[in-house]
């Protein structure tokens, strides 16, 4: 392997070494990682898989098959070809063979009679064979889009010739090769190999997902669909040759073994239930047939009616009859209501027939509530009647007292309709209630910050007052002083009366000051009770602007949802009207024969 010479020829398409594009550090994927052994088996078969030549862009190949190459970028699978010169310098003196001989559909005749082959895998493809030759097609194409790249940005092409571009480009690099493909459905594949393992050949036939040419021995039968394929699957385990009990036993052990091993394995359950549908129940049946004297069983089964659904219908009639005996046998012999909850919780007939039997139904579910409050050991019912009788006679009879509170919930009901609907009404209005809001909030806030601002001031005026007295005091007895103390006193009476002054014209400043606060209150205080009047107009007079900031504030609530509430509400008023679920309760109880403790209830009542 020549690298030096495999980079020097990538160095001639514009690619450094030292600068490699993303394009070509791309991953080749390994098709081993990314299918499954049975979708390998599939398309290694080239009579189950080949759907002949196609063309396929070079962008759509993803991966490889071939060890050497595949979870390595593409640059280092191509650097790392073993016969790399001998295919650049085929591509160097016969271009015509790349990009007019591998565009024809057969390709046996040209320099390689081996076409190019790929595995087609959801609509993406890994090279089967032509390694080398898809390798270098990869160079090739990843250099040229790269040159696109920057012709474009260099040109300042838009968007649709970009586009229109790359299609020409994608359209050049798109050769014909020979497809193995995997159908999308893999349902397909596990079928066939089912029906292979069991003795039946395929071959394709036309390149569409489900169209083969199936036989065995002699006989053959084209399969055209998917459906026509999974009836073929159902032929299988046909029951129309069956002659008699014994032959049917066989296949019934063959069927229940195929679903408990081979159909798991190949992921078939869905397929297997839709052409034997409830089989999951039937193998539980048959099972359960087997411990219970099969054949004595099957005496009374015509076999000449045998098909499946009638098979399942015997099946199910013979399990549920001697299961509904089982569960029956249940109430005949317990110590307690627990260990008899207990066991018919965990009995296969409740489980399979609870949605089936509303009386069943009914009764588990009371019983369900009633198990840790049934504290009479001096009574147990011995019968599956007495016992549902007795159950749901006692639930009947809470449910029956516990009717009162439903009355104290009424009216909680009624004064929570009663707070949505305010709610409601603020919201209906919140367009006029915001800036109404708003005023009454600014005029508030105002007024608190003017008895602040007053309280301030009225301390300040007492402090002023103050030194206006302790001034003119100080003036007084410099008055008083006599010769020479009164000389020496002069400055400081002058000093004293021009601070005098000042004390006097700020204590005059804060009564203005004052008496502009009280007329800003005022307003304020005014303007407040007009928006008390609107509110009043618009709103019940319970309600405050407080309860009202706080509607508008709660993001969470909407009109819509406040309607829903009231609807919910009203809804919920009407379905535990007490008078009327006493009605339901006295129906109910009539169903089952029993008689509500009504004297009691109506002494609680009172």
């Amino acid at each position: 392997m020549d690298t030096s010479f495999m980079l020097s020829f990538l160095r001639t398409l514009g690619i450094s070494q030292y600068e490699i594009p993303y394009n070509f550090l791309e991953e080749c994927h390994s098709y081993t990682e990314n299918t499954n052994e049975l979708e390998r088996w599939f398309t290694n078969n080239d009579s189950l898989s080949f759907i002949g030549a196609k063309r396929v862009c070079i962008k759509d190949i993803v991966g490889t098959n071939h060890p050497s190459y595949e979870n390595k970028s593409w640059i280092d699978a191509f650097l790392g070809i073993e016969d790399g010169k001998e295919i650049i310098e085929l591509y160097q003196n016969h271009p015509s063979y790349y990009f007019d001989d591998l565009k024809q559909i057969k390709q046996s005749s040209l320099i390689h009679n081996a076409p190019l082959e790929v595995f087609e895998v959801d609509h993406e493809y890994y090279i089967k064979g032509g390694n080398s030759r898809i390798l270098l097609l990869k160079m090739l194409y990843f250099a040229e889009l790269n040159h696109l790249k920057l012709e474009a940005k260099k040109e300042g092409w838009d968007s649709t010739k970009i586009e229109k571009q790359t299609q020409k480009t994608n359209e050049k690099y798109s050769f014909y090769m020979q497809v193995n493909k995997i159908p999308e459905n893999r349902e397909v594949i596990s079928l066939i190999f089912y029906l292979k393992k069991n003795g039946m050949h395929f071959e394709k036939i036309g390149k569409e997902e489900c169209h083969y040419l199936s036989y065995i021995g002699k006989s053959s039968l084209e399969i055209n669909s998917f459906s026509e394929l999974k009836q073929l699957f159902k032929n299988s385990f046909s029951l129309t040759t069956i002659k008699t009990k014994e032959e049917l036993i066989e296949t019934l052990n063959h069927m229940v073994e195929v679903y408990t091993t081979s159909i798991p394995e190949l992921h078939l359950e869905n397929v297997f239930l839709e052409v034997f549908p409830n089989f999951e129940n039937l193998k539980t049946y048959f099972l359960y047939t087997q411990t219970h004297h099969m054949k004595n069983i099957l005496e009374q089964f015509d076999i000449s009616r045998l098909s499946y659904q009638n098979l399942f219908s015997y099946f199910e009639k013979i399990f549920l009859e001697e299961e509904e005996k089982s569960f029956r046998r249940l109430f005949t012999d317990y110590k307690s209501f627990s260990e008899l909850y207990g066991k018919i919780n965990s009995h296969p007939f409740t489980k399979r027939r609870i949605s089936q039997d509303a009386v069943l139904q009914d009764f588990v579910l009371r019983f369900n509530k009633m198990v840790n409050f049934l504290n009479k050991p001096s009574y147990l019912p011995r019968t599956y009647e007495e016992t549902v009788q007795y159950i749901v006679g006692c639930d009947l009879n809470i449910e029956y007292r516990k009717l009162l509170p439903s009355l104290e919930l009424e009216v909680e009901l009624k004064e929570k309709k009663a707070n949505l609907c305010k709610i409601r009404t603020i919201l209906e209005h919140k367009d006029t209630l915001i800036p109404l809001c708003s005023q009454y909030e600014n005029s508030k806030r105002n007024m608190a910050q003017e008895k602040t601002y007053a309280h301030i001031e009225n301390e300040n005026l007492t402090k002023k007052s103050q030194e206006v007295t302790e001034k003119k005091e100080t003036l007084t007895k410099i008055k008083k002083k006599k010769g020479l103390a009164k000389t020496f006193a002069k400055k400081e009476k002058k000093e004293i009366e021009a601070d005098l002054l000042k004390t006097q014209k700020a204590k005059k400043e804060i009564e203005n000051s004052l008496l502009i606060s009280q007329k800003n209150s005022a307003r304020n205080k005014h303007i407040m009770e007009n928006c008390l009047k609107e509110l009043h107009v618009l709103l019940p007079s319970d309600i405050t602007f407080d309860y009202v900031e706080s509607v508008l504030q709660d993001e969470s609530l909407s009109l819509e949802l406040i309607c829903n509430q009231i609807d919910g509400i009203e809804l919920q008023l009407i379905v535990t009207n007490p008078s009327q679920k006493l009605e339901q309760l006295k129906q109910r109880a009539a169903a089952y024969g029993i008689v509500l403790e009504e004297d009691k209830f109506r002494r609680r009542m009172q």
